[in-house]
């Protein structure tokens, strides 16, 4: 049910950024929110969602946690499909290539430090896990135009 519910709220989410066009729910408390646009690896169909993005220099990380569910979200395993992804932030939007950061990469740690200092509720998402929690740089392509 809870993994139901999250689906669901990232629907609106997701719905709420694209028709303020960045302006509404880009920000959550302190978390900035980003939205990634995967490529379905089954039917080949732009596939949105948002996420917690944590800035990491020019880069952002964001965190396949989904909520701690024993399975990959989908978004993650379509960019291991094809790692060319397109991100909003705010209102900019902008092809991207993505990193995936297993635990056993030496940056995982001091990258997870710096998503937890972000939100710290990942750490409950790691707890419930029974697998483990990849993140995933995003290199945006003009990195300088974001707000």
């Amino acid at each position: 049910m809870k993994f139901i519910l999250i689906r669901l709220l990232s629907r609106i989410h997701r719905k709420l950024l694209q028709l303020s066009r960045g302006r509404i729910g880009y920000q959550l408390g302190t978390v900035r929110i980003l939205l990634l646009t995967t490529i379905g690896r089954k039917t080949g169909q732009k596939r949105i969602v948002p996420l917690a993005a944590i800035s990491y220099g020019n880069d952002f990380i964001v965190v396949a946690s989904f909520g701690g569910h024993p399975k990959n979200p989908s978004w993650f395993v379509n960019l291991k499909h094809n790692p060319s992804v397109t991100v909003q932030v705010g209102n900019s939007i902008q092809k991207a290539d993505t990193w995936i950061v297993e635990t056993t990469d030496k940056r995982y740690e001091g990258l997870w430090a710096l998503a937890l200092n972000t939100y710290n509720g990942f750490a409950t998402y790691r707890r419930k896990a029974v697998r483990d929690i990849p993140l995933v740089i995003i290199r945006p392509h003009h990195p300088n135009n974001y707000p």
